[in-house]
C-alpha cells in the first residue's frame, strides 16, 4: 500500500507565506495548509496515548491475581476522572498561562492520566473505588505543580520531547 501511495502521487511543498501541502495523484490534486495537516497528526497522537491508557494500562494490571478486573475499573475511572480535570485547571491558568482548551492540552492531560495510572499502580488492590477518585483529585494538581516547575520555571530551556521525564518524576 505504501509502495502504491507513493509512486502514484507527489508532494510539493510552498515555503511562500501561506504554507500549503499539495498531493497530486493521477486523477485529482488535493491542496491542504500545513496547519491542518499538523493538527490531524497531533490528534492521531493523541488517540494513540488515549488507546495505551486505557488498553495498556487497563488490561496489563488485569494480570494481577487477586485485583485484576477491580484494576480495570480503577484505571477507567482514573482516567475519566484526570483528563477533565486536568484540562478544567490548566484553562484556569494557576499554573502557567489561562488558554483556551485545544488538541495540546488534551495530550498533556493524557500525559497526566498516565502518571496517575503509575501512581495507582503502586496501590492496586488497597483502595476503595472511591479512594482512587480522592487520589486522582490530588495526584492531577500535584502533578501540574511539578510539570510546570520542570518545564516552565526553573530550568529554562530544558526540552522533554516525549513528556517521559515529567510523567515519571
Amino acid at each position: 500500500m505504501v509502495l502504491v501511495f507513493s509512486c502514484g502521487t507527489t508532494m510539493a511543498l510552498d515555503a511562500g507565506s501561506d504554507t500549503v501541502l499539495t498531493i497530486e495523484a493521477d486523477t485529482a490534486v488535493s491542496t491542504v495548509s500545513l496547519p491542518e495537516v499538523v493538527d490531524v497528526q497531533k490528534y492521531n497522537r493523541s488517540i494513540h496515548v488515549m488507546a495505551m491508557l486505557l488498553v495498556g494500562f487497563g488490561f496489563l494490571m488485569v494480570f494481577v491475581k487477586k485485583y485484576g478486573l477491580s484494576a480495570v475499573t480503577a484505571t477507567y475511572l482514573l482516567v475519566s476522572t484526570a483528563i477533565p480535570l486536568y484540562m478544567l485547571i490548566k484553562s484556569w491558568g494557576i499554573f502557567g498561562e489561562a488558554g483556551e482548551i485545544d488538541i495540546d492540552k488534551l495530550i498533556l492531560a493524557e500525559f497526566a492520566a498516565a502518571a496517575l495510572l503509575i501512581c495507582a499502580g503502586a496501590v492496586l488492590g488497597r483502595l476503595k473505588m472511591m479512594q482512587y477518585i480522592i487520589l486522582g483529585v490530588l495526584f492531577i494538581p500535584c502533578y501540574m505543580l511539578n510539570e510546570w516547575l520542570v518545564l516552565e520555571t526553573f530550568v529554562k530551556g530544558f526540552v522533554d520531547t516525549g513528556g517521559s521525564i515529567v510523567i515519571h518524576a
